[in-house]
């Protein structure tokens, strides 16, 4: 796909399948598969259907299950975003290099939602163009800092 052109639900399914699935922790963070699971909205966002599993792991190491399934379709990409392909790649690497630490920190017991752990909004600001500009922008206490000790640090329980 040429930068010039506006990013297609196809696009961003083929950017998020090479990301994801992401592993920390106890919880892992997947795209749901098949046709219709990434979506344009009449205003022209893109919508994507996250999967967040919570695992359960025997006190020998050995074996896991599955305890929970969390199925949630998040609002991900602002209409304007999608005219800047390079620039929704380059925040894309950042976020798919944060989520795994992400992850790992939630309580196995949060009972968070994906809406809650996939945050697009530093697409909107305009300063950030870069991978690193966005690493550092997912950072702060009000977008992943919550969960990566930025402020106070809360006791997680573990899996």
């Amino acid at each position: 796909m040429s930068d010039l052109t506006r990013t297609s639900c196809e696009d961003l399914a083929g950017w998020l399948a090479e990301r994801l699935p992401l592993f920390g922790g106890c919880t892992e963070l997947a795209m749901a598969l098949g046709e219709g699971f990434v979506r344009e909205n009449a205003a022209g966002d893109l919508r994507v259907t996250f999967q967040l599993f919570v695992w359960q792991v025997d006190e020998k190491g050995a074996k896991a299950s599955i305890i929970d399934i969390r199925e949630q379709e998040v609002y991900v990409v602002p209409a304007p975003c999608r005219d800047e392909p390079a620039r929704l790649r380059a925040f894309l690497d950042a976020w798919a290099a944060l989520m795994p630490e992400v992850l790992a920190s939630l309580d196995a017991s949060a009972n968070l939602m994906p809406h809650e752990i996939v945050l697009f909004s530093p697409l909107l600001l305009v300063r950030a163009e870069t991978v690193d500009d966005f690493r550092r922008a997912l950072r702060v206490k009000s977008r992943y800092g919550r969960f990566l000790g930025v402020g106070p640090r809360r006791a997680r329980r573990p899996c």
